[in-house]
């Protein structure tokens, strides 16, 4: 996806959030508000909720996902190795398995 549309959703997302609490605010219950923007009541009562905690920087919308290099199994240099050993493997030239012609395994 393109980012300009990520952030796009984010920013109606956040819309969407400051919405829903000027709808509270104006004496609509969470239900009615969850109905409006088809979620569930305990999704509008967190954003309440967040919003009564830190104002608007509750309702806008965070980064998703992990961050780059989050939970990684392996470090940078362990990596350059497999990504080389990917690239300067060739199946064409391997027979069944990675085993060459000369019997043994054929993986760099």
């Amino acid at each position: 996806m393109n980012n300009d549309i990520k952030s796009l959703k984010s920013q109606h997302e956040a819309f969407k959030r400051k919405l829903a609490i000027k709808l509270l605010s104006e004496g609509l219950t969470q239900s009615k508000v969850a109905d409006v923007f088809d979620v569930t009541r305990e999704t509008i009562n967190r954003w309440s909720r967040q919003y009564e905690q830190h104002g608007d920087a509750a309702l806008t919308s965070l980064p998703r996902g992990r961050s780059e290099g989050e939970k990684r199994h392996l470090g940078p240099e362990e990596e350059a190795d497999l990504i080389q050993k990917m690239t300067d493997y060739h199946p064409d030239t391997a027979g069944p398995c990675g085993i060459g012609a000369s019997g043994r395994r054929n993986l760099g």
